[in-house]
């Protein structure tokens, strides 16, 4: 688990592998707590309100960049490229 204390602001917790249910948790300074999942990239057409998948998240072991970035390698499916080396979340809430 990746854990960062941003105060005054927030803390983040991250699951080393992005491919798990509420991966990421964030505890405000009033100690409410909010969970997300990344599912995967999606396409949305605002005009027609249709949307498309373009890849799902897969099993991804997050690598700790200083001072504030989580790299995923092989974050996705479906051969998308974040970035470089992988998918990167940046730590900056």
């Amino acid at each position: 688990m990746i854990s960062a204390n941003l105060e005054p602001h927030c803390s983040p917790v991250i699951w080393p592998n992005l491919n798990t249910p509420d991966a990421i948790s964030i505890t405000t300074l009033s100690h409410l707590v909010f969970r997300t999942s990344i599912l995967g990239i999606y396409y949305f057409d605002a005009a027609t309100g249709q949307s498309a998948s373009v890849a799902t998240v897969q099993d991804s072991i997050g690598e700790l960049l200083p001072p504030n970035q989580v790299l995923y390698r092989d974050a996705f499916n479906q051969g998308v490229e974040g970035g470089r080396e992988g998918y990167v979340h940046e730590i900056g809430l």
